[in-house]
């Protein structure tokens, strides 16, 4: 089933990348922005920022997360335990043992569903070039997760994919699966090195087996564009990628929004979300009109652009 949540190289050296400072003019929660207008309502070069919730009791490390309906849930680099939240509330409503993977860096929910979720995609920072699909149940106030498919792209050549670690984003509009990695994998992730894009031509289904193996011949289109910052989630909509970036205190002390345009394989805008949060930038999803956007502790914010 598709939730309605859901629902929404090289170019012309015209196509640069621009800045990522911003300017914040009030302590409001109202920030500026350069680059080209991010049209999610169609108005002023600015966006807004307002604390939805702050999340209790919040245990561990937020990383990727996924959001469906009023359920928020948040992996963590601590252990393989997923923590259900509500996100009217920020009341921690149950938890769940993901089987298979620890450090859920992406997350992410699918396109088919076992009819009362959607399926939900991980992949995991550990080099592991793999994204898994569980099923998610819920009985009364106990919750469950059951492995059902794993993505492979070890066979994918270094021509068509980045072979360090693997993040994702699932493009329902056009039924494809948006792979991303790094071209450098000798730790260097951080400073000057580069995201490589591949495109899946279809994303793959449930039927397809317990195993999938992504090949070149799955990949439509690579296109690589340099990223200074560790990648954190990842997020499809409309023909962009929005990824949030970056470690605060650490290599280069940044917390970046980036957005990639896929048509003309260019950013589109860079943007600072320490305006926003200091701390380290992780979940990022479509909400109410604009993002929720999550970083490594305590509060939800809603972003308005």
């Amino acid at each position: 089933m598709k939730p309605s949540l859901f629902k929404t190289a090289a170019v012309a050296l015209f196509c640069v990348l621009v800045s990522f400072h911003g300017m914040t003019w009030a302590d409001d929660g109202r920030h500026g922005y350069d680059g080209p207008l991010i049209k999610l309502d169609g108005k002023k070069h600015s966006f807004t920022s307002r604390v939805i919730c702050n999340f209790t009791p919040n245990q561990g490390n937020n990383q990727g997360g996924a959001l469906y309906g009023n359920y928020i849930f948040m992996g963590n680099s601590r252990n393989s335990t997923i923590l259900i939240y509500d996100i009217s509330t920020g009341k921690q409503v149950g938890t769940m043992e993901c089987p298979v993977v620890l450090h859920h860096n992406t997350m992410a929910f699918g396109i088919e569903g076992n009819g009362q979720f959607p399926y939900l995609y991980c992949s995991e920072w550990d080099g592991q070039h793999r994204i898994c699909a569980f099923s998610i149940t819920k009985d009364g106030d106990k919750w469950g997760m059951k492995l059902v498919q794993t993505i492979y792209t070890n066979n994918v050549s270094a021509a068509r994919m980045g072979k360090g670690n693997l993040d994702f984003a699932i493009d329902e509009d056009n039924d494809r699966l948006i792979l991303i990695a790094y071209t450098k994998v000798d730790g260097s992730d951080h400073v000057g090195n580069n995201s490589q894009y591949s495109i899946v031509r279809r994303m793959p289904q449930i039927a397809d087996g317990a195993t999938v193996n992504i090949s070149d011949d799955d990949i439509t289109e690579t296109f690589t564009l340099d990223v200074t910052e560790f990648r954190q989630d990842c997020l499809y909509n409309n023909g962009k990628l929005f990824i949030t970036a970056g470690v605060p205190g650490w290599g280069l002390d940044r917390s970046l929004l980036y957005v990639v345009n896929l048509e003309k394989h260019c950013y589109d805008n860079i943007i600072d979300l320490k305006q926003v949060d200091s701390d380290e930038p992780e979940t990022l999803e479509l909400y109410d009109g604009g993002f929720l956007y999550i970083p490594i502790h305590g509060a939800a914010y809603k972003l308005t652009f």
